[in-house]
């Protein structure tokens, strides 16, 4: 049976670059690894500036329509992120950001499709092409890194209890990495007892000045790029962003409703 487009009713007939490719331009030396990373228990490791992460999880005309138009939208302003240029993100902006985030955290999780399912379901999936509707409890952060790798791409499930019972709360937190940029996405699929309520969701450390908060809701404007970096050895390191949602410890409880 073939395999159905991430976001529509047609069958996945195209290769989507999970990095795009005038990202992987920007990136480092032909003999280094580029991109790094995994996906659950999927390892990825690529070679050379265009040895693209692709995933042939998507149709003809999504990959070169509405995803086409988003990358179009994105590249004038991660650009002169990526450049470590100043800048001033206005809410357009903000939310465009946002957008692309959602969308290559949606088809990294196709990355390792003959093992799992994508934690986006159907719906998410399909209402975020259709109309940019964002995942419930979905939140994005930008940051800016300033060690030594060139571009990775981390994606861990966490659950509030045992992931084989009814009634938990599941989430999955995704990490992209391209030069001097540094995106987190967190989405929560809410357990049982949670629906319909607002969930506070804690973390380890403390990321107030490391990491600016994507706030769709929100038509503020954020300066790029925040007060602290995120490095390699000294905190915050690249390591405690990927593992700051305390992916491990079971059991726990990292949410529930607001006070």
């Amino acid at each position: 049976m073939a395999r159905k487009c991430l976001f529509c009713d047609n069958r996945a007939d195209s290769k989507e670059d999970v990095l795009p490719v005038w990202i992987q331009d920007k990136l480092g030396g032909k003999k280094r690894p580029v991109v790094n990373g995994f996906y659950g228990y999927h390892r990825i490791a690529t070679q050379g500036v265009k040895s693209s992460v692709k995933t042939g999880c998507v149709c003809h005309d999504c990959n070169h329509g509405w995803m086409s138009e988003l990358e179009d939208e994105a590249r004038p302003i991660l650009g002169p992120l990526i450049e470590d240029i100043h800048l001033l993100l206005d809410r357009n902006q903000k939310l465009t950001i946002a957008r692309w985030s959602v969308k290559t955290a949606m088809t990294m999780t196709a990355l390792n499709r003959k093992q799992r399912e994508s934690f986006y379901d159907r719906d998410e999936r399909f209402r975020f092409r259709e109309s940019s509707t964002f995942p419930r409890h979905t939140r994005v952060w930008l940051g800016r890194y300033g060690g030594s790798a060139e571009g990775g791409m981390f994606g861990i499930d966490g659950w509030d209890g045992n992931p084989e019972g009814s009634n938990v709360t599941h989430f999955y937190i995704t990490t992209i990495l391209f030069k001097r940029v540094v995106i987190q996405v967190l989405s929560v699929h809410a357990g049982n007892y949670l629906k319909g309520s607002t969930i506070a969701i804690p973390t380890r450390g403390n990321w107030r000045d490391a990491l600016l908060d994507i706030d769709i809701g929100s038509s503020a404007n954020i300066f790029w790029p925040p007060p602290i970096s995120i490095s390699d050895i000294l905190e915050p390191t690249l390591l405690r962003l990927v593992y700051r949602f305390n992916v491990n410890a079971r059991p726990f409880d990292p949410f529930g409703p607001d006070a």
